[in-house]
C-alpha cells in the first residue's frame, strides 16, 4: 500500500470514528474534528435532523492537552422549523485557578433568528445575545450529588444546571482551553448532548413528554443519557442531581442512590440492633457464665474431697462404736 492510499484509509477511519450513529438515534462527533472545531473554519454550523440527537465529546488530543497554544472553538447548532433544542452537559473536567476562576470553560448563547425561504434557513434578522456564564469544574460520570438538585416536589419546568434551551432550535456554543499544560493530577474531558424537542400536543405519536409541555423522541428515554434539562428528569426515571466546582453540575442516577441509601440503612439497623442485644444481654450472659464456672469448680472440689470425708466419717464411726461397747447384763438386771 503506497503512502497516498494509506493516508486516505486513515482519513476514512478517522471520519468514521469522529461522526457515527450509535444505533439509538445519536450521532457522535469528536470535538477536535474539522466538522466541529476545525482549524480552517472559524464558525461551523451543525444541523440536527428530525428524531435525532448529537453527542460531542473530547478526543485524545484534548485529553492529552499539551498547552502549546490556546484552543478556541465556536459552532452553531441548527434544527428544523417547529423544533427547539436542548443542550445538557453530561460530564466535564475543566480547570480552575486558585481564585476559583475558570481556566478552561464552555459557554452558550441564543443565536440569530431564522426564517425559511425554500430550503434556505438561518437568515439573520437580529444580532445574537450575550454569552451566558462560563461553565467549568468537575462533573464526574453520574457520581456527584447535591440535595438542592433533587426534589420530588420540584416543578417540571425547573432547569438543572449545565443545561441550555433554545425554543427556536438555534444554539451557539463556545469552548476555550488555555495554553497551559496539564499537571500530573489534572485531566481534560467533556461530553455534551444536543436533543431536538417539540411542543407536546394531543397526539404525540412516537414523541414522549419530558417536562414543561416538551416532547422528545421516545427512543431517547432510559438510554443512560440525560436529554431533558428539567429537574424531574423523566427521560431517565427521575432526576440525577448534579454538582461541579462552580456553575455546573454532574449527573447521578437517583435509583442507584436510593439503593445505596437503603443498603446503608439496613446495615446501620443491623449494627444498632446487634449493639443493643450485646448491651442488654451481654452482662447477664457473662454473669451466667461466671456462675456456671463457679458451680463447676465447686462440683469438682466436692468430687475430689468426698473420698476423704467418707473415710474420715467411717473411721470416726468405727472408733465411736469401738469405744462405746454395750453394757453388761448384770448392770441391766441386778439380782
Amino acid at each position: 500500500m503506497d503512502f497516498s492510499s494509506s493516508l486516505l484509509l486513515h482519513g476514512l477511519l478517522a471520519l468514521l470514528y469522529s461522526a457515527r450513529a450509535t444505533g439509538t438515534g445519536y450521532v457522535e462527533n469528536i470535538l477536535e474534528n474539522d466538522t466541529v472545531c476545525g482549524l480552517v473554519n472559524n464558525l461551523n454550523v451543525i444541523s440536527l435532523e428530525d428524531e435525532s440527537a448529537l453527542v460531542i465529546k473530547t478526543g485524545p488530543t484534548i485529553q492529552r492537552w499539551t498547552g502549546e497554544r490556546e484552543f478556541n472553538c465556536r459552532f452553531i447548532l441548527t434544527s428544523p422549523l417547529e423544533f427547539g433544542a436542548f443542550a445538557v452537559v453530561q460530564r466535564m473536567s475543566f480547570r480552575r485557578n486558585a481564585q476559583g476562576d475558570c481556566i478552561d470553560y464552555v459557554q452558550f448563547r441564543h443565536t440569530e433568528e431564522k426564517i425559511s425561504i425554500g430550503d434556505i434557513i438561518n437568515i439573520k434578522i437580529r444580532s445574537p445575545e450575550t454569552w451566558g456564564p462560563k461553565i467549568c469544574g468537575n462533573i464526574r460520570d453520574r457520581d456527584d450529588y447535591h440535595d438542592f438538585e433533587f426534589d420530588k416536589n420540584t416543578r417540571d419546568d425547573e432547569l438543572i444546571r449545565n443545561s441550555f434551551i433554545d425554543h427556536r432550535g438555534l444554539i451557539e456554543f463556545k469552548i476555550h482551553l488555555r495554553n497551559k499544560s496539564l499537571d500530573d493530577d489534572e485531566e481534560l474531558h467533556f461530553e455534551i448532548v444536543f436533543t431536538l424537542y417539540r411542543e407536546c400536543d394531543g397526539d404525540n405519536g412516537m414523541w414522549k413528554s419530558c417536562g414543561s409541555r416538551t416532547c422528545i423522541y421516545e427512543r431517547f428515554f432510559h438510554d443512560g443519557k440525560l436529554n431533558c434539562p428539567y429537574k424531574d428528569c423523566k427521560d431517565e426515571s427521575g432526576c440525577r442531581p448534579t454538582t461541579a466546582l462552580g456553575a455546573s453540575a454532574g449527573l447521578f442516577n437517583s435509583t442507584v442512590g436510593i439503593k445505596i441509601t437503603a443498603g446503608l440503612l439496613i446495615v446501620l439497623s443491623v449494627y444498632f440492633a446487634f449493639s443493643w442485644l450485646l448491651g442488654c444481654r451481654g452482662p447477664r450472659s457473662f454473669q451466667v457464665s461466671v456462675r456456671s464456672a463457679e458451680i463447676q469448680r465447686v462440683q469438682h472440689l466436692e468430687a475430689t474431697t468426698v473420698p476423704r470425708e467418707s473415710s474420715a466419717t467411717t473411721h470416726s464411726s468405727g472408733a465411736c462404736c469401738k469405744d462405746r461397747s454395750p453394757p453388761l447384763y448384770d448392770s441391766l438386771f441386778p439380782s
